[in-house]
């Protein structure tokens, strides 16, 4: 099941080159994902009660060809919460990168990584990865990326802008 790709961006923010880089990066990415085998192997991880690692483990060689740098320290040094780390970073482009599991929408995890791009002096984008669905032990299914998309646009309405110029959400596996 092809991944799902999604841009939120501030408006005007599509000729800016910063974006049209992290754009391509994202392309990338999302091509990557879209392989038969990445797919497969994410499919096999997503699982109920899998963690996020076990995403992140599967994404990491291109994550390092594309620049990223795995938890990258001292990019909060100027607050109170320091020792806060985003998955990836791409310092060239500007862009930290966030793949979640589980927790998505049940613990708002979906807004503290938008938090977190807004609050890094250093990012400008946001790449959020998700689970399309995700299955809980009594059978019910919460739809997280559209519930994710919808919660994360409210922030690229003019009146809500915040410190980040746009977000890509990639959702993987199964929406049903």
């Amino acid at each position: 099941m092809p991944i799902e790709y999604v841009e939120l961006m501030k408006e005007g923010i599509e000729s800016d080159p910063s974006f049209k880089f992290a754009q391509g990066i994202a392309i990338k990415l999302r091509d990557f994902l879209n392989r038969p085998e990445i797919e497969d192997e994410i499919r096999r991880k997503d699982i109920c009660d899998a963690r996020s690692t076990e995403i992140q483990e599967i994404i990491l060689p291109c994550a390092k060809d594309l620049r990223f740098e795995n938890e990258a320290r001292g990019k909060f040094k100027d607050y109170e919460c320091k020792d806060l780390r985003p998955d990836y970073f791409n310092s060239e482009a500007r862009i930290l990168l966030e793949v979640e599991r589980g927790k998505t929408i049940m613990n708002n995890m979906d807004l503290l990584d938008m938090w977190k791009c807004h609050v890094c002096q250093d990012a400008k984008y946001l790449f959020l990865i998700i689970p399309k669905a995700r299955a809980s032990k009594d059978g019910r299914r919460v739809k997280q990326f559209y519930l994710t998309r919808n919660r994360i646009s409210s922030f690229f309405r003019e009146q809500n802008y915040v410190n980040v110029d746009a977000v890509f959400l990639f959702g993987y596996g199964d929406d049903t």
